[in-house]
């Protein structure tokens, strides 16, 4: 057996010393504090950049709030939908969401995914530490991974805009669901036809990578990354070590009509009648 990372060690010793409660606030509130100055996240900033001042923007996975709370700051005249179901990790984003003052952000006690329904939740455990960040909804053709279990509410994106947010464009959306974005987006559907967000997630190499982006080309979507400081299309050749990927809507331009076309359908229409008027042949 691999002895545990140090840092997992650590974090450990850190949950049993200040209790779990203690210890994710203090965690979320110091990575919201060191954000900016995390070069890991220099992708998520770029996202940030690119939200309108007063748009409404979701994000799935909250977790803990420490992208939340920024996004919320970004769209200041905005509003944030923020998706989390693991009760430990809501009690700290309620908790980061009263601490920094966001009233236009607002919780969803759910997983997001597909459809209506319930799923089986994993909150990993390394030794003695939980690993809040890794929760993720159980895969029922693999083994169960060692951790806390929870059953919890799923809903789609489709279903909770529509009825709770009706008429509201959402700019962008945020995605962090550890190996299930694919049926967050499948769920999404309509209003990633409608509403044309930008789209920033997580994807392993795997399934679940192709088949996002093989919804997202089909929405009309451009698959890119953030590479030396700027949005390129994304090169498999190129970009072997990137996770973090941005949909980016392709803009509806309306063809223009080919030269003559208004002629050649007057002229089509015109023979269409002379045809109808015309005496028949027995």
């Amino acid at each position: 057996m691999n002895p545990l990372p140090l840092k997992t060690r650590i974090k450990g010793w850190l949950q049993s010393v200040l209790g779990y409660e203690r210890f994710l606030r203090a965690f979320a509130w110091f990575k919201v504090r060191t954000l900016r100055w995390d070069r890991r996240e220099a992708d998520f900033l770029h996202f940030l950049s690119r939200l309108p001042r007063d748009g409404t923007v979701i994000d799935v996975g909250a977790n803990l709030g420490f992208l939340c709370v920024p996004l919320a700051r970004r769209v200041a005249g905005g509003a944030v939908l923020a998706f989390e179901p693991l009760p430990d990790n809501r009690r700290t984003l309620a908790w980061m969401i009263r601490r920094f003052a966001l009233s236009h952000v607002t919780v969803y006690p759910c997983a997001v995914g597909e459809g209506r329904g319930t799923v089986s939740m994993v909150l990993p455990m390394r030794g003695a530490s939980r690993e809040q960040g890794l929760g993720h909804v159980v895969d029922p053709t693999e083994t169960p991974e060692r951790g806390v279990c929870f059953d919890v509410p799923m809903r789609s994106l489709d279903e909770v805009v529509e009825a709770h947010h009706p008429g509201i464009r959402i700019a962008g959306i945020k995605i962090d669901v550890e190996n299930f974005e694919r049926f967050v987006l499948r769920g999404a559907r309509r209003l990633l036809e409608r509403d044309r967000p930008l789209v920033y997630l997580e994807l392993w190499d795997g399934p679940n990578r192709r088949e996002s982006f093989e919804l997202a080309r089909e929405l009309g979507y451009d698959i890119c990354v953030f590479d030396r400081r700027t949005l390129v299309w994304f090169d498999p050749l190129h970009h072997r070590d990137h996770g973090n990927f941005f949909f980016v809507p392709r803009p509806r331009v309306a063809r223009p009509p080919l030269p003559g076309a208004r002629e050649m359908v007057d002229e089509r229409e015109a023979l269409q009648d002379a045809w109808a008027s015309s005496p028949r042949r027995s």
